[in-house]
């Protein structure tokens, strides 16, 4: 029979499954990110804990508090520009591989890669643990009492 074009296009057949498709995997996607947010914070905190009483020492030395966050800053640097180096080779290979499943979405764009390194980037810092642990006073720190993760 005939049928109207709104009726082809969010009939069982039209663009309403690839619709439903689109947001079941943009909320996969977004589960993944967030999911890969929280490790990736875990991961920094859990390195600036165990390095809280090195940080005390340091500041009974007389280091000041820029000082100890440019070494830690450097040390988890590496470790972060590795990580996003290795992170977005691999996604845009993926990318260019799913190009054929994209439907008016450059596979490679350039607004996504920035924001989701920049947001990377700012959790992978993990600065909120390390100044709460160079904002101990050094006799609490070197005791064991205060710990960057809490």
């Amino acid at each position: 029979g005939i049928r109207t074009v709104s009726g082809t296009v969010d009939g069982p057949n039209g663009l309403l499954v690839f619709e439903l498709g689109a947001e079941r995997v943009a909320s996969l996607g977004l589960r993944g990110l967030s999911l890969a947010v929280v490790g990736v914070y875990g991961v920094v905190s859990y390195a600036a804990s165990q390095r809280t009483r090195e940080i005390g020492i340091r500041m009974a030395f007389g280091a000041r508090p820029p000082e100890i966050f440019r070494m830690m800053y450097r040390r988890t640097g590496w470790v972060l520009v590795a990580g996003m180096s290795v992170g977005l080779a691999l996604s845009s290979a993926l990318a260019r591989l799913s190009a054929g499943f994209l439907v008016g979405v450059k596979p490679l764009d350039p607004l996504t890669f920035v924001t989701v390194t920049a947001g990377g980037a700012l959790v992978g810092g993990g600065g909120d643990r390390l100044r709460r642990g160079v904002g101990r006073g050094v006799a609490e720190v070197l005791r064991g009492q205060g710990t960057a993760g809490g």
